[in-house]
């Protein structure tokens, strides 16, 4: 096996590891969720925004969402595993999005606290990682049908390009200056209409 294969290989393993039984293959090829809701878990989230993140999203996740986080790599979460989430790396934002698309959602709900950038190397990453907000503008015009609503947390987070990710894919954006007021953003964008599943 070539260094590269290796290395993806053990990505793959590591993301095994981090859903628990649900074996990565099988996420993609059978899965299918609604709506993908894409939380940052880079390194800045640490503390009280991933802390409030994690309980907004525990109280509003519905049957037929599906959660993916990003920041030292990309994976997707299961409803129980949401507590073991921790805070790491940069903000692949370009490999989130693109891995919430196998999933053939009709909307996805983004939720960042920075600029779109990786951490990923390119012969790691079973996508292309050049992540700038530059790339994903490009990459999401070639994208039919699915919502993107977005919520930008803070100062530091590239407000005019959540806002045009909204604006082009029919989303909604919303700026949370005080992360206190981040349950009431999560809230109004996943609109609960049945009862939050068990966790």
């Amino acid at each position: 096996m070539t260094d590269v294969n290796e290395k993806l290989e053990e990505m793959r393993k590591r993301f095994q590891a981090m859903q628990g039984n649900l074996n990565y293959e099988h996420n993609i090829n059978n899965l299918r969720y609604d709506r993908m809701i894409l939380l940052d878990v880079s390194f800045s989230m640490m503390g009280e925004k991933l802390t409030a993140a994690k309980h907004c999203l525990k109280k509003y996740i519905k049957e037929g969402d599906g959660l993916i986080v990003f920041g030292a790599s990309v994976y997707h979460v299961s409803y129980p595993k949401i507590d073991t989430i921790m805070a790491d790396g940069n903000t692949p934002m370009l490999p989130a999005l693109k891995l919430a698309m196998e999933f053939k959602p009709s909307k996805i709900l983004l939720i960042t606290d920075g600029e779109a950038n990786t951490n990923l190397e390119e012969d790691e990453c079973p996508w292309d990682c050049k992540g700038t907000a530059e790339h994903i503008i490009d990459y999401l015009t070639g994208i039919m049908g699915v919502q993107i609503d977005t919520i930008g947390i803070g100062d530091n987070s590239d407000l005019p390009f959540l806002e045009t990710v909204s604006e082009m894919t029919n989303g909604k954006f919303q700026y949370v200056e005080d992360v206190k007021d981040l349950e009431d953003s999560i809230k109004l964008l996943m609109a609960p209409e049945e009862t939050a599943i068990a966790l």
